[in-house]
Formats: structure tokens, sequence, C-alpha cells
């Protein structure tokens, strides 16, 4: 099993957070970019084309690069009270490790555009509706 929080923005700008965990005026490195589409995107690609087959278990938040993360697998499998987003764009960030194609093709390009333009958060429920998902369950013990 593996567990992702998502990405730490703290450790990426180098920025201290302010008491409530903000980062006052978030500034992202000239480098993010490259260092995302050189290394982190080859990997989730390597996932996806993986010979074995992939599962995603979800419990809980599954945002941003988490979110991504799991649209490499073959398979996601949820909890209905998950959260999915890709709250990175309200902060002027790119779902860039290839987590707007694979969106695109699973969702529809009309879901897609909503989810990625908006940031907007769904529920496990929805995320199968919109066949970002494969089943929903109930309990943690069902995953």
């Amino acid at each position: 099993d593996i567990f992702s929080s998502g990405i730490d923005l703290n450790f990426l700008t180098g920025q201290e957070k302010d008491p409530e965990g903000v980062i006052p005026d978030l500034k992202i490195p000239r480098n993010f970019r490259y260092f995302m589409n050189t290394r982190l995107q080859p990997v989730f690609t390597k996932i996806e084309k993986m010979e074995k087959p992939v599962i995603a278990k979800i419990n809980g938040y599954c945002f941003g690069m988490a979110f991504e993360l799991a649209l490499a697998c073959d398979f996601r499998f949820c909890r209905d009270s998950a959260i999915f987003s890709l709250l990175e764009t309200k902060m002027s960030i790119n779902p860039d490790v290839g987590g707007t194609i694979r969106l695109t093709r699973l969702a529809g390009i009309q879901s897609a555009k909503d989810i990625i333009l908006t940031g907007r958060e769904f529920d496990g429920n929805e995320a199968y509706r919109l066949r970002v998902v494969n089943r929903v369950v109930k309990t943690p013990d069902e995953l």
C-alpha cells in the first residue's frame, strides 16, 4: 500500500507557512514545470503502462497529484465519502503530470474542463457517475 497526501508546496517553494498553515505569497519556482515534465510525468506514464494491473484504493481526500496518480492506475476504487479535486489550478499550477489527458479520456471533455478549470471538489459518487472511478464502496473494509 502507498499513501499520498499530495505535494508539499512549502517544500517546493522554500517558503514558510503562516500560523494557519498558509504560504502567504506563493511563488512557484521557475524550474517547477521542468521538474514536473522531466521527472514526474515519466513516472506516471510508467505506472499507466505497467504490464501488471495497478489499482488505486481511495479513502479520504484525493487532491492534486494524488488524483493524477490515481488516474494513471488501471482501476480506481473509492469510498463514497472520498473527495477529489485538481485544486492546483486554483493556485495557477497546471495539473501537469498527465492528469488532464487521462481525466479527459475517462470523463469526457466537458466534465474534464469543468473539473480542471474550476478546481472544484466532488465526492466518490460523482466520480463514479463521471466514470473517473470503477467502483464506489461504503466502508474501508470493502476497498
